[in-house]
C-alpha cells in the first residue's frame, strides 16, 4: 500500500465515527444517473457504457476492507482510528441559521457506483468507483468540503425513489455538528414540479442541515426544467413562495418580468463565469470520459487565479463546478492525478488557502 493510500485511509477512519446571459460555446445539456441517461451538460455525448457490476468492483482506495458486508452489500466504516497526517482543524460551533452571503457552494453528485464511467480519465483516491452510500465516504467528503471552505453542497437530485434520492437523508444526517449545509440540484424533466416540490419540502427542507436563505429552504434548478421566461414564471407559480429558488440562466433571463430569488450558471467547460449580481462559478477543468482531449485543460495556477477572482467578486453565490463529477472530469475532489501532502488534494488545497 502506498504512503498516500495510508494517509487517506487513516483520515477516513478518524472521521467515520463522527455522527445564457450564458457562456458561449457551452451546450446546456447534462448526463445523469444510469437509470436516466440524459446527455452531458458539457456537450452531447454517446450512449453511456454499462456500469461495472458491484461484484466486479475492487475495494476503493481509502476504505478499509471489512470481514462482513452490510445487507446492501456495502462495506461498513472501520472502527479503527489511526492518526491522519493532516486532519482538518476542529470547527467552531456551527451556526444554526446557516451561512450568509457570499456563500461558497459546490455541485455534488451522490450517484456512485451506478453512474461511474470506466473510461473516466481520473482516479479518485476514494476508489474508482466509490460508494456514495458509504458512511465513511460521506464523512470524508464533508471533512474535505469544510477544509475547502465550502458552505453548501448542492446535491444532484433526480426524483423520488431514485438512487440520488436515497442518499439525501445520509448527507443531511452526516452534516449534523458541522458547518456544512445541503441543498438539492433539481434535475428531472418538466412535468412533475408540483409533486416534487411537495415531496422535497416535507421530506428534506425541515432538516436543520438543509440550507435556508431569507428563512426559506434553497433549491437550485437545472436548465432541463427552465429555459425561458415562461418556464421561470411557471416555477415561481408552482413554488408558491415555499423555496428560495435559484434557477439556471438562459439567454435573456434578466429581462423576464417574473423573477426567481436568484440565478446561477452551470458551465464547467469555462474556467470562470460571472453573472453580475447573482453568482460566480469556477471550474478546474473539463475532460469528458468519451473524449480523447479535454475541453478545458486542468491548470492549478489558472484555477487558483479564478478562485481569487471569485472571492474578490463578492457575488452572493460562489460556485465550484464541480466537487465530484468524474464522468465529465470536472471534480476538485482528491484524485491520484493531483494528490498533495494532506489527505485532500491540490484543488481542495487551493480552495482552503483562498477562503
Amino acid at each position: 500500500m502506498s504512503h498516500r493510500a495510508v494517509v487517506v485511509l487513516a483520515c477516513l477512519a478518524v472521521i467515520a465515527p463522527l455522527t445564457m446571459g450564458t457562456s458561449t460555446g457551452h451546450l446546456a445539456t447534462r448526463r445523469g444517473p444510469v437509470s436516466a441517461t440524459p446527455p452531458s451538460r458539457g456537450h452531447r455525448v454517446a450512449a453511456r457504457p454499462p456500469s461495472p457490476s458491484a461484484s466486479a468492483a475492487t475495494a476503493p482506495v481509502g476504505i478499509l476492507p471489512e470481514s462482513s458486508a452490510s445487507p446492501s452489500g456495502r462495506a461498513a466504516p472501520s472502527s479503527q482510528a489511526p492518526s491522519p497526517l493532516a486532519p482538518p482543524p476542529p470547527p467552531s460551533s456551527p451556526s444554526a441559521g446557516g451561512p450568509t452571503p457570499p456563500i461558497r457552494a459546490a455541485f455534488f453528485y451522490p450517484w456512485y457506483p451506478e453512474s461511474w464511467y470506466p473510461t473516466s480519465h481520473f482516479t479518485p483516491t476514494l476508489g474508482a468507483p466509490y460508494d456514495s452510500s458509504s458512511q465513511a465516504v460521506i464523512n470524508y467528503q464533508i471533512a474535505a468540503m469544510e477544509y475547502a471552505n465550502i458552505d453548501v453542497g448542492i446535491a444532484s437530485w433526480w426524483g423520488p425513489g431514485t438512487p440520488t434520492d436515497s442518499r439525501i437523508p445520509l448527507l443531511l444526517a452526516a452534516a449534523a455538528g458541522t458547518h456544512l449545509k445541503w441543498t438539492l440540484y433539481y434535475e428531472p424533466a418538466p412535468g412533475t414540479q408540483a409533486s416534487d416540490l411537495a415531496y422535497i419540502y416535507s421530506r428534506y427542507a425541515t432538516s436543520p442541515t438543509y440550507e435556508r436563505v431569507d428563512g426559506k429552504p434553497v433549491l437550485f434548478i437545472y436548465s432541463r426544467s427552465v429555459a425561458s421566461c415562461a418556464d421561470a414564471a411557471n416555477w415561481v407559480s408552482v413554488n408558491a413562495g415555499r423555496f428560495y429558488l435559484d434557477l439556471q440562466v438562459f439567454s435573456g433571463y434578466r429581462s423576464c418580468p417574473i423573477q426567481p430569488d436568484q440565478w446561477h450558471q452551470y458551465a464547467p467547460a469555462e474556467r470562470q463565469d460571472e453573472q453580475v449580481g447573482h453568482s460566480f462559478s469556477v471550474s478546474p477543468g473539463f475532460w469528458l470520459y468519451s473524449s480523447s482531449t479535454p475541453l478545458l485543460a486542468r491548470d492549478p495556477v489558472a484555477f487558483a487565479q479564478a478562485v481569487r477572482e471569485m472571492v474578490a467578486s463578492g457575488e452572493p453565490w460562489q460556485l465550484i463546478t464541480t466537487w465530484n463529477e468524474w464522468g465529465e472530469g470536472t471534480a476538485v475532489e482528491d484524485a491520484v492525478q493531483w494528490q498533495s501532502s494532506d489527505p485532500y488534494g491540490q484543488y481542495v488545497d487551493i480552495l482552503h488557502t483562498n477562503p
